[in-house]
């Protein structure tokens, strides 16, 4: 934020013509922000359990199917190409929420219908994709094969935040107004994209300042998502005392949900704002 003349009113370093004051706050939408912790648990805790089952049912379906019928060589390249996939089950999960609750909080934010439903619908599946692209560079250290490579080299974890970070980044100047402008139904998709880079050109610092906020709370979320994973690590490789660990796994994940969601919010409320006022 940028200090100005006594007797003035700050304004947002994002926007000049914006004043902090007319940024709403998460006490102004509590319903909001449990939705969208809620879908960052459901991203975290599902893509954690997906990233182990979806490959082991996937595994147990080809081997039984190839038993019964002989269609599927394990060693062929539609097995090859649908167990890369499988594996990348905790991004895909992820991206999805993510980009699942953006979406939930622009209706609730723009506070009308959505009536560029196919430009909407392209960003979606752009988003998703960039995202989970993105994050399937932390999937070596996620479990269930990766925890022994985390715990045995913990600055793998150090690597992921940074990872994450720039992902949150990325994903905070890319989505600053292309959704907006399309949930408010002003402009086509292209439309949209080409006003976001013009916007870029003529002001980088402050497209890059509205994303701060993201970057903060997926830095923060994703710290904790790694160190929760590292828990759980332990919880399952020492007995006895992993009883004792393993509660305290959720609770960790739990709190970097609320991070992420805490970093999301503050940034669609600042997008959102700047948009409706620019």
């Amino acid at each position: 934020m940028v200090d100005n003349e006594p007797g003035e009113r700050r304004t947002d370093a994002t926007n000049p013509d914006r004043t902090v004051e007319e940024i709403d706050s998460f006490s102004d939408h509590p319903v909001l922000f449990g939705l969208i912790t809620g879908g960052y648990v459901l991203g975290l805790v599902g893509g954690l359990i997906a990233a182990w089952a979806v490959p082991y049912l996937l595994g147990y379906q080809l081997d039984w199917t190839r038993q019964a019928t002989g269609v599927f060589a394990a060693d062929g390249a539609v097995v090859r190409s649908l167990f890369r996939v499988a594996f990348t089950s905790f991004p895909i999960v992820f991206a999805v929420c993510t980009v699942a609750v953006d979406l939930i909080a622009l209706r609730s934010l723009t506070d009308r219908s959505i009536p560029n439903s196919r430009g909407l619908a392209a960003w979606t599946l752009l988003a998703v994709f960039g995202l989970g692209t993105m994050l399937s560079v932390i999937n070596p250290i996620l479990p269930p094969y990766g925890l022994v490579q985390l715990l045995s080299a913990p600055v793998f974890g150090f690597v992921a935040v940074v990872i994450v970070t720039i992902a949150g980044a990325v994903a905070g100047v890319a989505g600053r107004s292309i959704p907006v402008d399309l949930a408010r139904g002003r402009m086509s998709f292209v439309a949209a994209g080409k006003r976001a880079v013009a916007e870029f050109r003529a002001r980088p610092i402050a497209v890059l300042g509205s994303s701060r906020p993201i970057v903060v709370g997926w830095g923060v979320g994703s710290g904790l998502l790694f160190v929760g994973i590292g828990f759980l690590g332990l919880a399952l490789g020492i007995p006895f005392i992993g009883i004792l660990l393993l509660p305290v796994v959720p609770v960790i994940l739990g709190i970097a949900a609320i991070a992420f969601a805490g970093g999301h919010l503050r940034y669609r409320l600042i997008t959102v704002s700047n948009a409706g006022h620019g």
